[in-house]
C-alpha cells in the first residue's frame, strides 16, 4: 500500500515524505491504515516500515526547536514541560493540532517508550483504557515496593 501512495505522491525518496501531510494520505487512500495501525502518525508509520531510516517530519523538527528553547536534553525530559512552557517556546499551534503536549511528543518521537500518564496533561481518553490503568499501577508498585494486593 505504501508504495502505491509513494508512487500517486511521487515521493521518489525516502526524506520525500518530510512534505507529504496526512491529508495527502488520506487522499491517496492510505489514511484508514495509518490510523488504524499508526496512531495517525504518519511518522510511525514509515518509522515501523523503513527501520533503518530516521525521518524527519515538520512536527518533529518544531519539537526539537521547542527543546532548545526549553533546555530539553533528552526525550524524558519532556515530562517535566507544562504546556506553559512549551507554548512559551512556540509549540502552542502543535499543541493546539494534537491537543496535548503528551501527543506531540508521542507522534514526534515514535520509537521512545513514552509513559504518558507522566505529562501533565495526557489524552482526553488515556485512563478508559485499562491497560494504561495496568502500566501505571505496576509502576507506581514497584516505586512504593509493594508486593501483593494485601500492601495496598
Amino acid at each position: 500500500a505504501i508504495e502505491y501512495v509513494s508512487e500517486v505522491l511521487s515521493v521518489k525518496e525516502l526524506d520525500a515524505w518530510a512534505g507529504v501531510t496526512i491529508a495527502d494520505c488520506v487522499n491517496a487512500g492510505l489514511g484508514g491504515l495509518i490510523q488504524t495501525c499508526y496512531k495517525g502518525s504518519l511518522t510511525s508509520c514509515l518509522s515501523t516500515l523503513y527501520p533503518e531510516h530516521v525521518f524527519s517530519t515538520w512536527l518533529t523538527d518544531s519539537l526539537n526547536n521547542v527543546a532548545m528553547d526549553l533546555k530539553i536534553n533528552c526525550l524524558d525530559d519532556w515530562y517535566y514541560a507544562s504546556i506553559t512552557d512549551a507554548v512559551r517556546g512556540g509549540a502552542r499551534l502543535l499543541i493546539e493540532r494534537y491537543e496535548t503536549l503528551a501527543n506531540c511528543v508521542s507522534i514526534a518521537y515514535p520509537h521512545h517508550s513514552w509513559q504518558l500518564h507522566k505529562f501533565e496533561s495526557m489524552p482526553l481518553d488515556y485512563w478508559s483504557n485499562e491497560q494504561n490503568q495496568a502500566l501505571a499501577l505496576n509502576e507506581i508498585s514497584q516505586e512504593l515496593n509493594i508486593k501483593s494486593l494485601s500492601e495496598w
